[in-house]
């Protein structure tokens, strides 16, 4: 008794994968590029903090200046997180959708299989 096997082709869903892939690294790159941007504004501020002390003539001023750079750090990570998070939630929001048709595409290729092994 011999046995004979069907080879079944079918058409990958490359262009599910690689949107998929594309909308990854576009993500990454934006999430990237922001966090650089922001880091960069930040260390600007913490170094210019010194020069603001080193001009301060009487002890509440040093207060002041402190207090307003603390604010200031602190709006600005709280805004930035704010950000962040709005970059990954539409990440997950892409990726999800993106992930529904690769699943579509991937249902479609098991029926072309399972149809040309009947």
């Amino acid at each position: 008794m011999t046995m004979t096997t069907k080879a079944a082709t079918f058409d990958m869903p490359i262009e599910s994968i690689t949107r998929y892939h594309s909308k990854a690294f576009e993500t990454f790159k934006d999430s990237s590029g922001e966090m650089v941007s922001f880091m960069t504004k930040r260390l600007q501020e913490d170094m210019s903090l010194g020069e603001k002390l080193v001009k301060c003539k009487h002890p509440m001023d040093v207060m002041e200046t402190w207090a307003d750079f603390y604010k200031t750090a602190f709006n600005d990570y709280s805004a930035q997180a704010t950000k962040m998070f709005g970059l990954m939630e539409r990440a997950a929001d892409e990726s999800q959708a993106v992930a529904k048709d690769v699943a579509e595409a991937g249902g479609a290729i098991l029926e072309q299989v399972e149809g040309k092994a009947t």
